[in-house]
């Protein structure tokens, strides 16, 4: 069963109140907004996460809210905003990696090329496909060869 929770930590004469995660519950604990104030998904049968709840510390409050509810804070969590920065790090790389292996002219104009190969495969018009025609020629092969090369890159 999985419920879930919005708390915040308290601090009182130096002392940190905090969730206490007890009786054998699983708790993914989400940051969001101050610096204390948290959510949380719990998960475990009702029962050890009542009796969890029950042995909070009176300093902090807790309040059970709805999935809807969660899923929208850890939308914009700290947590998640960190895995999307990676996420888009390692896209990046990755894309730079594969974008290495073609030279920028390539990389500039292949939807060009992509679109006049299927204007040519579809007319056989050497007229709507210019660019592939000189790149072909520079190449030394037939047009249809090339357009045909470009289509199965796709």
């Amino acid at each position: 069963m999985f419920r879930y929770f919005q708390y915040t930590r308290k601090t009182v004469g130096g002392q940190v109140y905090d969730l206490i995660v007890t009786h054998g519950v699983e708790a993914h604990i989400f940051s969001f907004g101050g610096a204390d104030d948290f959510m949380v998904s719990i998960t475990g049968s009702g029962a050890a996460i009542d009796a969890m709840l029950a042995v909070q510390p009176v300093e902090i409050s807790i309040k059970e809210i709805k999935m809807d509810a969660f899923a929208l804070s850890a939308e914009s969590s700290d947590q998640v905003g960190r895995i999307r920065e990676r996420a888009a790090e390692l896209l990046e790389r990755e894309m730079k990696i594969i974008s290495d292996k073609y030279p920028k002219e390539e990389r500039d104009t292949w939807s060009i090329q992509i679109a006049e190969a299927e204007a040519y495969q579809d007319t056989h018009d050497d007229l709507r496909a210019q660019m592939l025609k000189m790149l072909a020629e520079a190449d030394g092969v037939s047009l249809e060869t090339f357009a045909s090369n470009v289509l199965a890159k796709k």
